[in-house]
């Protein structure tokens, strides 16, 4: 009889511990879903229209007049205070959060062209900033880029 009572025991306690590793199974199975649903809808929150940052004297304005599949194209203007003005246009590609493109612009009469990089944060986005090369165009590492949260570029009416 104490033979079929630790049975049962140890039968309970193990089926316990299956149903304990499904739920941790299918809770981690849920978190992760989530994780993808919020990595989606941060790329789907970059659209079509206007993101401004202004303060401190300065002005940007990034108007995106196209978007398909990753690919998006703008219009893109500096004016930083104590600068001179340069506007331009950018192409480029969400790669999960982040956009990364060419800006093409013109500043003192010159048509240049330098690499942007931006992580997409709901209705804003945020410029990033890392080491380019020796002309001062192109990310030497796109992987080591910081993202100012301090200065973001809010979803705006466009004028």
């Amino acid at each position: 009889m104490k033979q079929l009572i630790c049975m049962v025991c140890v039968f309970i306690a193990m089926v316990g511990c299956k149903n304990n590793e499904k739920n941790k199974e299918t809770q981690l199975l849920k978190e992760t879903e989530q994780e993808s649903k919020m990595a989606e809808s941060n790329l789907t929150s970059l659209e079509k229209g206007c993101y401004i940052y202004s303060g401190n004297g300065d002005l940007v304005k990034f108007e995106i007049t196209e978007m398909n599949d990753k690919n998006v194209k703008g219009n893109l203007s500096y004016a930083y205070a104590e600068k001179d003005k340069n506007v331009g246009t950018f192409e480029g590609a969400v790669n999960g959060d982040k956009l990364f493109g060419t800006y093409t612009f013109m500043s003192e009469g010159v048509q240049s062209t330098r690499d942007l990089a931006f992580k997409i944060e709901k209705d804003q986005i945020v410029e990033g900033f890392g080491d380019l090369n020796a002309d001062g165009t192109t990310f030497k590492d796109t992987t080591t880029i910081n993202y100012n949260s301090t200065t973001p570029w809010q979803k705006a009416f466009c004028d």
